[in-house]
């Protein structure tokens, strides 16, 4: 049976490998063709108040305002995602070994689960963030 720090850190390689990520110019697409039914909708709202709303339906416009506020804030965040995905992706690489990470790692769930055994295999050279997978961490409870 594996320990936490193996399952931990399975599950967290099997995330990273099976995510998705929608494309930073599908994200400026999507974000532009939900803000103009957005800015329909908030018109609408505003010239629906300018009319006079009665007080049993205050509570509808209400709710309504605040969904628009709301997917204008979702909108926003989904930008900015873009733009940060974009900059990273425009950023200089930096190399390093993947070896001195992974030793770190596997140090810190040594720390945090003494009662397993962690071993960890990396190969007597450096190796980049680029290559293959270079390691394995084997783990068992004493």
């Amino acid at each position: 049976m594996r320990s936490a720090p193996c399952r931990a850190a399975s599950s967290a390689s099997w995330r990273a490998s099976t995510s998705t990520r929608i494309p930073a110019d599908s994200g400026r697409k999507l974000s532009h063709e939900l803000r103009t039914p957005l800015t329909i909708v908030r018109s609408s709202l505003d010239n629906l108040e300018s009319e006079g709303v009665r007080d049993d339906q205050r509570g509808y416009v209400t709710r309504a305002r605040e969904g628009t506020l709301r997917l204008q804030s979702i909108l926003s965040a989904l930008g900015a995602a873009a733009r940060v995905e974009e900059s990273i992706k425009q950023a200089d690489r930096l190399q390093f070994d993947l070896r001195e990470l992974l030793s770190s790692a596997v140090s810190a769930y040594r720390d945090g689960f003494p009662q397993a055994h962690i071993a960890l295999t990396t190969p007597p050279t450096p190796v980049s963030s680029a290559a293959r997978p270079i390691s394995s961490c084997s783990c068992s409870t004493s």
